[in-house]
């Protein structure tokens, strides 16, 4: 019986036979596509080339893709431990052609690997093919005859379907096709196939064969696409369940050692763990989702990816109490993860411990707060029901998550087994809102390809009159920063082609080769001009796109006369800014490697911003760095720097740079050729990471290195701001600056300022001491001098009083004078303190029972001086905007007291 890894290994070894690049699986973190939450599919990391905005190397590909589908309309969570199917993280097998082969190929090797390679019976497969229900695209009949033409086939097995099933789109608009689906019987023998049967658990869809053929542009218009892709998808889990025989995925080698190793740490009989199978697959499923996502750099927090980190933790972390299992355990589990899956994705082993202490660390940050959160829950359910409800609301569970660490899922989860529901809409609004209000923002729906086509059609129209060459625009920001090239187009604002333009105009310029970077990997773009080489006229660029595979546009503001289409004009980047971002990328890279040194291995980037006046650099760390720490972080890189370290960039395979010990960082996406940059010589490689960006070909080429803030970004992330070079010489300079006058105001040496401030400081202690007292004998002077209002009502002395003082801490001393006095009594004590009222009200506890409270005073009190009031019975505070309201509501207090006291108990 082949084993899962062993399946993996067939598909893309077959595929690598028939002339397939084997392509590594891209991050579950989805490379600068914020219209993903994750990586859900193995097209993913080919979306660009089909947008036409990308290009690669081959033209046939085969990988296992990690996915994860807990998010938008591709969501499996909710069902993931209520059957044996479905999954949060997945394998996708694939096998694509870029514009090479086409459905003969592709359907006659999917038919000889599941026929003639894993040996499944012919007579159980079914393949269907798209024929539109709506009469308006032609039906797929040459993938029909591709099925009717393989060896074994039965005709009777083939069937038609509509758009809904057979009818692939990327969007509303752009790429799209017909696509066929394999379905395997699995009860062979039960009664006729037919086109209904596929839609009935005797039928499991095995593989999706997707024909790129079209160009949406709109509801109605499709258009043949000048080269057609194939891009195909096979579940591994699904796949692994058929081959093994099983009719669970859980039960196959690829999940069972998690379930048997969640068994061991519950010490459950068989027969028990099969009584609570549902928690164990939750268990296995969480697990290895938690797993991956934190190898590739996803921590547990509260919005976006790390929402989901979190939930999925915290919500298997729920599912192993109900079998037992109370203290940590997932890092047990995770650990039978790592074992499993590591020779496939080595990114696991490599961040081991990573793993482990994040799962261990948000199990116990989770333990401290389930008892509280659930009992709040208990309450909120009870009162549902009472209400006659039969849903807990958006706000009611988002407080739930807010206050006490509850995801949605745990919610939603315990109040099923109370028969209620969860507004999850409600919880999806009330969490948008709190990102809004935080700033958090939130992740942006499909972008158009509508602007995307009309470069593409720009780039083939300059290729086929040779202006440019086959792969587009010529990019090279390493070499010289002046290149003399001619003008091919001008792009007006709204993206027409345009042959002319004037001063002051804002436009798109595009030449056969360009210096300028564009901004990628955290490190901005780069600025600059493009002028006439007659100096007629001059266009200052603010940013470079590429809105399309091989074209590069440079955007700006005409400055100086009219540029026209075929001028020859300089492009040059702003050197000196250039310049400052290198400076500050390469600091990056110290940063990174010294913050591992100093925290440990775990310590990934997971974000950054390389610019030119500054960089920021977000890392993975649970704990604050001490001022102790910033020191010797600071000193380390500042060590680096002066040892002048040589830079070197290199070009070599993607495996080989990861087996030399490079860094690949998440979320980036690689080629199976990578660019290195090396720090330090081959003997003594101080560090070494896959990279785009530019850098000094020196460390002493940096300068200076001064970290300028560090704090926490969300749970488990730190960030570090830091300064180099120009930024950091005008630091120190205007630093000194401040020190030099510091230290001429108070005379003495710059030396002995520490000293001479903590002199200042105690000498401002004792002031501020002799201040207060001095405050707190006026205070007592002032009450004893409003002790003689006391009045008596029904019995209960009562003072009610103006005084002046200069905080309100001293009214509540007041009231604690006033009960030394009058222990059985009430005191309401105000004053204007700067522009508004303060008001304190004291009641002594034998008066609660006539109905008297603190809290009912000062807020009918507060109402008359225009604010708000509150407290405990005995003990209240209160106040507001209108301290020429004061004296008239003391004046009322002796008669809201006689009221409360005389109202019948």
């Amino acid at each position: 019986m082949r084993t899962g890894a062993q399946i993996r290994h067939d598909f893309i070894e077959f595929f690598q036979d028939r002339g397939h690049t084997a392509v590594p699986s891209a991050s579950l973190v989805p490379g600068n596509d914020p219209t993903l939450l994750f990586t859900n599919s193995g097209m993913v990391q080919f979306k660009d080339v089909f947008l036409g905005a990308d290009t690669r190397a081959y033209v046939r590909a085969v990988d296992s893709q990690k996915c994860m589908r807990v998010a938008g309309k591709h969501n499996d969570l909710d069902d993931v431990g209520r059957d044996d199917t479905h999954h949060t993280f997945f394998e996708m097998l694939g096998n694509w052609s870029f514009g090479d082969y086409y459905k003969a190929e592709a359907i006659d090797w999917a038919w000889k690997l599941l026929t003639d390679v894993w040996g499944l019976p012919p007579e159980r497969l079914c393949a269907t093919v798209f024929r539109d229900d709506l009469g308006e695209i032609e039906a797929d009949e040459p993938a029909a005859d591709g099925w009717r033409s393989q060896p074994g086939f039965d005709p009777a097995h083939l069937f038609y379907c509509g758009r809904k099933d057979n009818f692939w789109e990327m969007a509303d608009t752009g790429p799209c096709g017909p696509c066929s689906e394999i379905h395997i019987d699995l009860q062979p023998g039960s009664g006729p196939v037919t086109q209904a049967t596929l839609d009935t658990p005797r039928f499991v869809e095995l593989w999706n064969l997707v024909f790129i053929q079209y160009n949406r542009h709109g509801k109605a218009q499709l258009d043949p696409l000048p080269a057609a892709h194939v891009d195909t998808g096979m579940g591994l889990e699904r796949m692994t369940a058929i081959l093994q025989q099983t009719d669970s995925n859980y039960r196959t080698d690829l999940l069972w050692p998690l379930i048997d190793a969640a068994q061991r740490l519950a010490g459950h009989t068989d027969d028990m763990r099969e009584g609570s199978f549902t928690p164990y697959r939750v268990i296995a499923d969480h697990a290895r989702a938690a797993a991956f996502l934190i190898a590739d750099g996803v921590t547990p927090g509260n919005t976006g990816r790390n929402y989901v980190c979190r939930m999925i933790i915290r919500r298997a972390a729920r599912f192993g109490a109900e079998i037992g299992l109370t203290k940590p355990f997932l890092a047990d589990i995770a650990d039978t993860v790592i074992k499993t899956y590591a020779s496939a994705y080595p990114e696991l082993a490599l961040h081991h411990d990573a793993v482990a202490n994040t799962l261990s660390n948000e199990e116990i940050r989770f333990q401290r707060t389930i008892d509280t959160g659930l009992a709040h829950l208990a309450s909120l359910t009870s009162a549902a029901r009472a209400d006659g409800r039969n849903m807990l609301t958006g706000p009611e569970t988002f407080n739930l998550y807010a206050t006490f660490g509850l995801p949605l899922e745990i919610s939603r989860d315990e109040a099923r087994k109370d028969g209620l529901e969860v507004d999850q809409p409600g919880f999806k609004q009330a969490l948008d809102s709190h990102r809004l209000a935080s700033g958090a923002g939130q992740f942006v729906g499909e972008v158009s390809t509508a602007g995307a086509d009309g470069f593409r059609k720009l780039k083939q129209q300059l290729q086929s009159d040779n202006l440019i060459g086959p792969d587009g625009i010529e990019h090279n920001p390493y070499g010289p920063t002046g290149v003399v090239e001619p003008l091919l187009a001008l792009i007006s604002p709204n993206g027409e082609k345009i042959t002319r333009a004037g001063a002051g105009d804002r436009i798109g310029l595009i030449i056969a080769s360009t210096p300028f970077y564009v901004e990628s990997g955290g490190q901005v773009g780069d600025t600059g001009s493009i002028t006439a080489t007659d100096r007629s006229w001059k266009v200052m660029v603010t940013e470079i796109a590429h809105p399309a595979a091989g074209l590069l546009v440079h955007f700006g503001n005409v400055t100086d006369g009219s540029p026209r289409e075929g001028d020859r004009a300089i492009a040059a980047i702003d050197d000196r800014r250039r310049r400052d971002a290198m400076r500050n990328h390469t600091a990056t890279h110290l940063l990174h490697r010294e913050l591992r040194n100093l925290v440990g291995e775990h310590a990934r980037q997971a974000g950054s911003l390389v610019a030119p006046e500054r960089l920021r650099f977000d890392f993975t760390h649970e704990a604050a760095l001490t001022r102790t720490d910033l020191i010797h972080l600071a000193h380390a890189i500042n060590q680096a720097i002066l040892a002048n370290h040589p830079v070197i960039i290199t070009h070599e395979h993607h495996d080989e740079a990861l087996a030399r010990g490079a860094t690949a960082l998440f979320g980036e996406k690689y080629g199976e050729i990578v660019r290195t940059v090396q720090i330090g010589a081959a003997d003594t490689i101080y560090s070494l990471e896959l990279c785009g960006g530019t850098h000094v070909t020196h460390t002493a080429d940096v300068g200076h290195f001064i970290i300028t803030s560090e704090g926490s970004v969300a749970a488990g992330t730190r960030r570090i701001e830091a300064l180099t070079g120009r930024a950091a010489l005008e630091h120190i300079e205007n630093s000194l600056d401040v020190l030099a006058d510091v230290s001429a105001k108070l005379r003495v040496d710059v030396h002995d300022l520490p000293a001479k401030i903590d002199d200042l400081l105690n000498a401002q202690i004792v002031a501020e001491r002799a201040h207060a007292d001095s405050d707190l004998n006026i205070a007592r002077s002032r009450f004893r001098e409003a002790l003689a209002g006391v009045t008596e009502v029904l019995g209960v002395p009562i003072l009610a009083a103006r005084v002046d003082v200069p905080d309100a801490a001293l009214l509540r001393k007041m009231t604690d004078w006033y009960g030394h006095s009058y222990p059985a009594g009430v005191i309401v004590i105000g004053a204007q303190i700067e522009s508004r009222v303060s008001l304190v009200v004291r009641v002594s506890k034998d008066l609660l029972d006539r109905g008297l409270r603190a809290d009912h005073l000062v807020a009918s009190l507060s109402k008359r001086v225009g604010g708000r009031g509150g407290g405990k019975p005995t003990l209240a505070q209160g106040g507001g905007k209108h301290p020429e309201r004061l004296d008239a509501a003391l004046a009322e207090v002796e008669g809201m007291v006689s009221k409360a006291l005389a109202e019948p108990k």
